[in-house]
């Protein structure tokens, strides 16, 4: 049961994460939105190279692609539960918030 409920959880700030995007208190970063105009400008080079490759190159390249992707989200989701994990520590180590005793084995869970 406790399993379920932190991928719940975790499905939850997932959702959160990349669904509001027009909420105020989203980060908009400089360095991000440059490197996605560059990733943008590189769109039709990479599109006309991939037409002139074989099926079997062009097999190799998407799954490539598409791995790439699932680890840059994956990555990008234990950015955020790592930063709210430590929130949670800190307010808890402050006084502020008072954290369930079993919090750290839980968290000890994802490693």
């Amino acid at each position: 049961m406790d399993e379920r409920v932190w991928e719940k959880t975790a499905q939850f700030l997932k959702e959160l994460r990349c669904e509001d995007t027009g909420r105020l208190s989203q980060l908009q970063l400089p360095e991000y939105q440059k490197a996605m105009k560059e990733k943008f400008s590189y769109q039709p080079i990479y599109e006309q190279t991939v037409c002139e490759m074989t099926d079997e190159q062009k097999c190799v390249i998407e799954k490539y692609v598409g791995l790439t992707e699932q680890c840059a989200e994956e990555e990008n989701q234990q950015a955020y539960l790592q930063g709210m994990v430590d929130m949670l520590l800190l307010l808890s180590g402050s006084g502020i918030l008072k954290v369930p005793s079993n919090m750290l084995e839980k968290i000890k869970q994802w490693k």
